[in-house]
């Protein structure tokens, strides 16, 4: 008898959602859990997760797996090890097996939160050990799968735009900080701003991503300055950074942001862009340095407009501050 049984789970994707299955028999009867199943004697791990995804969802993968990690946990009394692969099925009806009940496609994050918190895995765990510890293999792989998506989704958007406008949105001298819900950057404070589209002038783009992130619509807006910093794959992000004044309306986020705040922009840079900031990220050290200059340059035109600026006036912010 094998002293550690092998599994293999599949992330089968489809519009930016992940395929769940309701478990119809077992101890984890009522659970969703993604397709996936034991690995037979002699099996490639590969083979059987094909296997497990076609028995049952009768899905075909579009394209190669890829390999996005390894979880221990305990099933029906015996160590087990699952191998979570991912795989893209745009298309196909889902056929499923005796052991379903019910399918659904999810949005990944919002499995994890609903399923997978550390509420109710402490409940689970008060009641059945076993099966708490095949909740947290999953959520381990869970939050591996969730952190490869977000790298693949920062890689295409680098790879196909490399080029984002943000915007120092001003008022009594502070400037408006958003917290990011979800994602890449999830939990971080930073400015309104996103994507620039092809053909797109990046100042459009701030005032757009600012409209669509808090509500506020910025008239004439000055450019701070361009920078980049190196991201990742040897490429570099690019960003066009400008300052606008609101000085009235309420902020009304979307849903890409939990909560806001306006903040002086110094102590924006020391709080949450210091040398605390690269410590935990040093990674992200070279964005760090540049936006630190940035609230510097921003900081000397609130100081040397008393916080008003002139519609009429076009001087760049980076003329002010040198």
């Amino acid at each position: 008898m094998a002293l550690v049984r092998l599994s293999a789970a599949v992330y089968a994707q489809r519009d930016g959602k992940i395929l769940i299955l309701k478990r119809a028999t077992g101890e984890v009867t009522g659970a969703w859990f993604l397709p996936s199943g034991g690995v037979d004697h002699g099996e490639p791990i590969e083979d059987a997760a094909l296997r497990e995804l076609f028995e049952e969802s009768g899905l075909v993968p579009s394209g190669p797996l890829t390999l996005i990690g390894l979880a221990r946990m305990r099933v029906y009394g015996v160590d087990s090890l699952q191998v979570a692969y991912t795989c893209d099925c745009p298309d196909g009806e889902i056929k499923l097996s005796d052991e379903h009940s019910d399918a659904r496609w999810i949005d990944p994050g919002e499995y994890r939160a609903r399923y997978f918190g550390d509420d109710l895995l402490a409940a689970i765990e008060s009641r059945n050990s076993r099966i708490a510890s095949i909740v947290r293999g999953v959520r381990e792989h869970l939050d591996a799968y969730l952190r490869w998506r977000d790298h693949q989704f920062l890689d295409r958007q680098l790879r196909r735009l490399r080029l984002t406008a943000d915007m120092f949105v001003v008022r009594d001298g502070k400037v408006l900080l958003l917290k990011r819900k979800g994602g890449v950057g999830d939990g971080v404070w930073y400015l309104p701003g996103g994507v620039v589209e092809p053909g797109e002038d990046p100042a459009d783009a701030a005032v757009r991503e600012t409209a669509e992130e808090c509500g506020l619509c910025i008239e004439h807006p000055k450019m701070v300055r361009v920078w980049s910093y190196p991201a990742q794959n040897g490429l570099d992000a690019f960003h066009a950074a400008y300052l606008g004044e609101s000085r009235t309306g309420d902020v009304v986020l979307s849903e890409e942001h939990s909560d806001f705040r306006w903040l002086d922009p110094l102590e924006y840079r020391e709080r949450y862009c210091g040398p605390q900031a690269e410590a935990l990220a040093p990674q992200w050290a070279g964005w760090f340095r540049q936006v630190r200059r940035n609230c510097e340059l921003v900081a000397a035109w609130i100081r040397d407009t008393s916080g008003y600026a002139s519609s009429s006036d076009d001087t760049s912010v980076q003329e002010r501050g040198s």
